[in-house]
């Protein structure tokens, strides 16, 4: 019976250490991951703006936004969160735009789509291969920004849509990643409504 009772509080301290450790790493792990998530907000909100040298921020009934303004005062873009259910995760982007919604540029900060599908909406895009390094073969610079978001810069929110064939110039089209649809309309969706809540609150809708 008394080993019996050894081993029940034995076990007991061990469970309760145990749970104070892992409660303590936890709450470590979870403020630098929220620092992380902190500073690519930061870094995405400034790139979508084009680095404005004054940023406010305002946040109500579920809508998070940002005003730019340059060094003279003058309004530059704003910045929005847009979040929209993909596949298998909600996709976070920050999208830019200016008054009349015309989008400047976007920047996913959060998704956990298929990879290898919808996941390359994050996937720079290359023109390098291993028999270059042999052959000594120079190819020119390709964009370092993924080649998806890259395809929303310069267009009107309003006239955003997924297709699977290459885009129309000076059209709202975004072809869609290669198997994964349901990704990339998601992504169009998510701008969409973003930038229209935006604007309608902002009263230039």
């Amino acid at each position: 019976m008394k080993d019996t009772m050894k081993f029940v509080i034995t076990l007991l301290l061990v469970t309760l250490i145990s749970a104070f450790v892992l409660s303590f790493l936890y709450s470590k792990v979870q403020d630098k991951i929220e620092a992380q998530k902190k500073a690519a907000e930061n870094d995405a909100i400034n790139f979508v703006l084009d680095d404005p040298a004054e940023i406010e921020k305002f946040e109500e009934d579920g809508l998070k936004y940002w005003k730019g303004t340059d060094k003279k005062g003058v309004f530059s873009g704003y910045a929005v969160l847009c979040e929209a259910p993909g596949f298998s995760s909600t996709i976070k982007i920050i999208a830019g735009c200016n008054e009349d919604g015309r989008i400047i540029k976007i920047k996913i900060i959060d998704q956990a789509e298929t990879p290898g599908l919808g996941a390359n909406m994050e996937v720079v895009q290359t023109n390098k291969y291993i028999w270059d390094f042999i052959t000594g073969k120079k190819r020119e610079a390709v964009s370092p920004i993924p080649f998806f978001q890259e395809q929303f810069f310069g267009k009107s929110y309003g006239e955003l849509r997924v297709v699977k064939e290459p885009p129309k110039e000076g059209s709202g089209e975004i072809e869609t990643l290669t198997g994964a649809t349901i990704s990339s309309q998601a992504a169009v969706d998510a701008i969409k409504a973003g930038i229209g809540k935006l604007l309608e609150r902002e009263g230039s809708k």
